[in-house]
């Protein structure tokens, strides 16, 4: 498969393989082919993938980290292969990964943002302390991560032991700070769900214990699923 094959027929399939929509994949293959020079030799014998398709192979790889000899039944060519290429593009396409990342983040800079945090699991109890989760029953990390409306990650913030509430993690990993323009009200706003109330802008509204939803507050979660539905539609403009 050429690359002017790939441009006549854009392949979405590619996003879910590596996180980046088509046009991210061309301006990589641009960026590392501008490093590397001449993917395949002058004379001999050619390399049996070009560079569009071992970009997607070492991309798969960091992603997933998925076996070598998987990906090269994937792409039907030999593990030694594979290894050759993670080995020869693996820094490069790193490298050009960090110019994508601080562009998507200066544009996250202008837009709404979700965050969320998740638990990264450990079998240590005791080092450091408070690792345990009451919340998710299990010890680990807890991690914070911001993203755009469309689910891609954005940013993540420095990790806390699995005992910290999100809202107390989102404020002590960093991300608070760095993103405290979207906590103003004025201008981009940020989502997040019941655990960062009264720290992030909009969040959903809580079911009293033991009684139903008033009409205010019913009121309130219209206006909040209209205000969603409204930065969901600009974004996508």
């Amino acid at each position: 498969m050429s690359t002017q094959g790939i441009k006549e027929r854009p392949l979405p399939r590619f996003e879910h393989r590596t996180g980046l929509d088509y046009e991210q994949l061309l301006y990589l293959e641009r960026e590392v082919a501008a490093r590397i020079g001449s993917w395949q030799p002058a004379t001999g014998r050619r390399k049996a993938l070009d560079l569009f398709e071992a970009i997607i192979l070492t991309l798969v790889y960091l992603r997933h980290n998925t076996i070598q000899a998987a990906i090269g039944e994937q792409a039907r060519v030999s593990q030694a292969t594979v290894s050759r290429y993670i080995e020869t593009l693996e820094p490069v396409v790193s490298c050009c990964l960090d110019r994508l990342a601080i562009d998507l983040q200066a544009r996250a800079a202008r837009s709404d943002l979700v965050v969320d945090g998740f638990l990264i699991p450990t079998r240590d109890l005791t080092s450091p302390k408070g690792l345990f989760s009451g919340k998710r029953g299990a010890p680990g990390l807890n991690a914070q991560v911001v993203c755009d409306l469309h689910g891609r990650p954005v940013d993540a913030g420095s990790l806390l032991p699995g005992s910290a509430h999100d809202a107390r993690a989102f404020r002590e990993s960093g991300l608070a700070k760095t993103y405290e323009h979207h906590l103003t009200g004025n201008g981009p706003s940020m989502i997040g769900d019941c655990g960062y109330i009264g720290v992030v802008p909009l969040t959903p509204v809580k079911k009293p214990e033991y009684r139903e939803l008033s009409r205010c507050t019913g009121v309130t979660r219209k206006r909040l699923l209209h205000e969603l539905s409204g930065s969901l539609c600009k974004s996508r403009l």
